[in-house]
């Protein structure tokens, strides 16, 4: 996926169904959501796009926030904040990533990529929805075989597009209700 979509989607999500989080830690932190793409040094989708990294590197990001950032300030709620957004925003990117040719979650558990692929197909003579769905394990190396991925596609624009109307939708509700 594209690292534009990588990185506003779960910000706009989190923004729209948190809105009371502190904003200066949500967008300090939403750089991570890209974090997992600096694996292409050693071949895209290899071992930052696995939950073990996901794990190592949010607990990384919380001792940074503990022993450094808030060092004397007392913050443990903040520290743990930064720890759950560090999860969420490589969670996310690894959820955007889970299609063709699939990520490593597992490794070095697990030795194959995984793969979830889902079709929706719409009949509109009888208006039924068709879907398939599978999981699929694809060997390890294929994913160092892919090309680099472009900086937005299509999909990416009309999911960017969706998101952001759900965010739009979710803040004026909000502001009615304010001033209802």
């Amino acid at each position: 996926m594209e690292p534009i979509v990588h990185f506003l989607i779960p910000l706009l999500i989190l923004l729209a169904f948190k809105p009371n989080l502190n904003k200066k830690l949500v967008f300090a932190l939403s750089i991570i959501a890209i974090a997992p793409d600096f694996d292409y040094v050693f071949g895209h989708r290899t071992i930052f796009h696995t939950l073990l990294f996901a794990f190592i590197f949010s607990f990384l990001v919380y001792l940074v926030f503990r022993f450094i950032i808030n060092y004397k300030k007392n913050k443990e709620i903040e520290n743990k904040n930064a720890f759950y957004l560090s999860i969420y925003y490589t969670f996310f990117h690894l959820l955007l990533d889970i299609g063709d040719p699939g990520l490593p979650l597992l490794y070095p558990f697990f030795d194959k990529l995984i793969t979830f692929n889902a079709v929706f197909r719409v009949n509109l003579q009888t208006n039924a929805i068709k879907t398939t769905s599978s999981f699929v394990t694809n060997p390890i190396v294929q994913a160092t075989h892919e090309p680099a991925a472009p900086f937005i596609t299509t999909f990416g624009i009309v999911l960017l597009i969706i998101v952001s109307l759900v965010f739009i939708i979710t803040f004026i509700k909000k502001k009615w209700k304010f001033f209802s």
